[in-house]
């Protein structure tokens, strides 16, 4: 499971306040420019999350000022837009930029899009969870506290930041796809 159970009578109050962040965001910072996903983005560090037979899938790090490893910021997970066809991390670098100045750890993963992959939106699914589950799985060495994330995203992006958010993962998927 991705995130902690929420308590029902809790849920509609804190689910509608992250949604307001989630749509805002959405408005703030759409996707601009579609392309290849790059090796490197500027004032940023990359870690292969998945390597697949088309090549590896990268997740770009953008630390605040004063970060160090062990340390217990929130993190910021934003996924780029693209229709599910086109798309690179370097459309969600300026929120990514931003949430750092903020003292979140900011991560925008790459994921497999129809025109680099040849693959449909189950694969970027898959790949959006498994992302949000390798930044977990090394919270101390990133810096951050795994159980305080912030997922959001534009388009397509904004559509797998909700299923990283549904700790079952979408109607028939194997468990073993699940983060």
């Amino acid at each position: 499971m991705i995130f902690s159970r929420i308590d029902v009578s809790d849920l509609q109050h804190r689910l509608f306040a992250e949604l307001r962040v989630l749509v805002g965001l959405v408005v703030v910072f759409p996707s601009i420019s579609f392309g290849q996903a790059p090796s490197a983005l500027a004032d940023s560090e990359s870690f292969v999350y998945r390597t697949t037979s088309k090549g590896e899938l990268r997740l770009y790090v953008v630390k605040p000022q004063r970060w160090r490893s062990g340390g217990t910021r929130s993190a910021f997970v934003t996924f780029f837009g693209g229709g599910w066809s086109s798309g690179s991390p370097s459309n969600a670098m300026f929120s990514a930029r931003w949430a750092a100045q903020l003292g979140f750890v900011s991560f925008v993963p790459d994921y497999r899009v129809a025109d680099r992959f040849e693959t449909t939106p189950r694969e970027a699914v898959a790949d959006a969870r498994l992302a949000v589950r390798w930044i977990q799985v090394h919270a101390d060495e990133l810096g951050i506290d795994p159980r305080k994330l912030v997922v959001a995203g534009s388009s397509s992006g904004g559509h797998l930041a909700l299923w990283t958010a549904i700790s079952e993962g979408p109607p028939g998927y194997p468990p073993e796809e699940a983060p």
